[in-house]
């Protein structure tokens, strides 16, 4: 074959995949857009309001996943965080050869996210009474929630024998100077977890309550730039294995005098707790941990029980306030 000939022949390949690659991508956004439309359509018209929705790349034709999160939250610090983002999927049924469709069936869990709100009030409304506004929350009913109510959703799981914990983690944010300061919040725990128990809550339940210096929402902290302190005072005490009590002592003191850097006088900044991401209390970021000083974990004795990594923990009932640890 003449030089020009190959040539021509190569050129051809080349037009020849262009061609088809556009083809399979034109293709691929009509059906990605109108997928879109239909998942949208079932949502606006099951629960009255818009939302987004990202589908993820195909891989069955008939069978379509992405994340939905209301538009509400468009141009607010939630649609940044993946906490407040939910599943939904649509699974096609066609007559084969000849593409037409005989049904679709979507499914989201949307519920999930209503849930999460519906527990930020609430645990809002009891805490902070007891440990004033500075608090954050970002706790969950595991797995898929069907209702739309953390009522309805318990009594459903119960019904179903569905065994999945109420989880994640709230923030606390004061001061803890001596003793005194933190029997006070221990008390305080103590008294929601019998909230938890008189709302039904605390049949499955593992989530932690760590307590954070305040400060560390101050405008001064920013300023002097001490979270790259904590960070590796952090770090320093991850490198100790099986620390003993007064290493623990020795790394909490280290926080304080990090934290003392600011001084008596400093300016909360009101906006910086709806900034922190809710998944970097879930996620363990260790930004958020590297400043903890103290925690409690509350683990009911079914949550134990239907675990086989809590299978070690002892199974404690909280009914006296010596239950409840803070470490």
């Amino acid at each position: 074959m003449k030089k020009n000939q190959k040539g021509a022949v190569i050129l051809g390949i080349i037009l020849i995949s262009l061609l088809f690659i556009k083809g399979y991508y034109e293709y691929y956004y009509d059906t990605t857009n109108h997928i879109i439309k239909e998942m949208k359509e079932h949502l606006n018209k099951k629960y009255k309001e818009k939302f987004v929705v990202l589908v993820s790349p195909i891989y069955d034709n008939n069978y379509y996943e992405g994340i939905m999160y209301p538009l509400k939250y468009v141009g607010t610090p939630k649609e940044r965080d993946r906490f407040y983002k939910t599943d939904i999927m649509m699974k096609i049924t066609e007559i084969p050869l000849i593409n037409i469709r005989l049904h679709r069936y979507v499914v989201d869990n949307y519920g999930e996210i209503l849930i999460k709100n519906e527990l930020e009030k609430k645990f809002k409304e009891k805490l902070e009474p007891i440990f004033g506004k500075n608090i954050l929350i970002a706790t969950q009913l595991e797995g898929v929630c069907v209702k739309s109510n953390i009522k309805e959703e318990l009594k459903r799981r119960k019904r179903n024998g569905i065994k999945r914990p109420l989880s994640g983690g709230i923030y606390i944010f004061g001061r803890v100077e001596n003793e005194k300061d933190r029997e006070k919040y221990r008390r305080g725990i103590y008294e929601f977890i019998q909230y938890l128990k008189q709302e039904g809550m605390f049949e499955y339940v593992d989530m932690t309550i760590y307590i954070m210096d305040e400060r560390y929402l101050s405008k001064e902290f920013d300023e002097l730039g001490l979270q790259d302190k904590l960070l590796d005072n952090y770090h320093e005490y991850l490198k100790t294995k099986n620390p003993t009590k007064e290493e623990v002592i020795n790394y909490t003191n280290r926080q304080r005098k990090i934290y003392s850097e600011i001084g008596k006088k400093y300016i909360i900044n009101p906006n910086k707790i709806n900034e922190i991401p809710r998944y970097y209390v879930i996620k363990h970021n260790e930004n958020l941990f590297s400043g903890i000083l103290y925690l409690s974990r509350i683990v009911s004795e079914k949550a134990i029980k239907t675990n086989y990594f809590l299978k070690d923990k002892k199974v404690k009932q909280y009914d006296k306030l010596e239950d409840v640890e803070l470490w």
